[in-house]
């Protein structure tokens, strides 16, 4: 999944805990991912931080399919 919000800012991307899929995709779907920071950790010895986001995935429809976190 390609936002252009962590473009040049992430260092590293450690891991994905969780993924559900709650309804199928289909060719041709358009989907909407709504981004959430749920935690912040300031890491000084490395001039920079880390976060934990969720992300809810929606169809064209706005019916609810996927969740990450």
């Amino acid at each position: 999944m390609r936002t252009g919000l962590l473009e040049g800012t992430v260092l590293a991307f450690r891991e994905i805990n969780e993924w559900k899929f709650v309804k199928p995709f289909y060719i041709g779907d358009t989907i909407y991912a709504e981004l959430t920071v749920t935690e912040t950790k300031a890491l000084p010895r490395i001039g920079g931080g880390a976060l934990i986001s969720s992300i809810a995935v929606k169809n064209q429809m706005m019916i609810f399919v996927s969740a990450v976190r």
